[in-house]
């Protein structure tokens, strides 16, 4: 279900279907489907239309996004 979410092809910007690895989360950015573990990581599967997903929409690597819990910063966008 991740690799079939994830763009076929890399981008520099976060868009539907990135994978957004940061300093505390990783995210993948498509259907909401809350929490998934998938090769002893855990991904937090968010809609364009949440309220993260809104805030790291059209960042880049090294973008941070101000979240309750403190600032996170964009390690990787895949």
């Amino acid at each position: 279900l991740l690799a079939r979410l994830m763009n076929s092809e890399p981008s520099e910007i976060i868009k539907m279907g990135s994978l957004v690895r940061t300093d505390s989360f990783h995210f993948l950015l498509g259907l909401p489907l809350g929490k998934i573990d998938y090769n002893s990581e855990t991904f937090l599967c968010i809609s364009i239309q949440s309220p993260v997903g809104q805030l790291l929409l059209n960042k880049r690597k090294k973008d941070s996004i101000q979240l309750p819990n403190g600032i996170v910063t964009i390690k990787e966008v895949l």
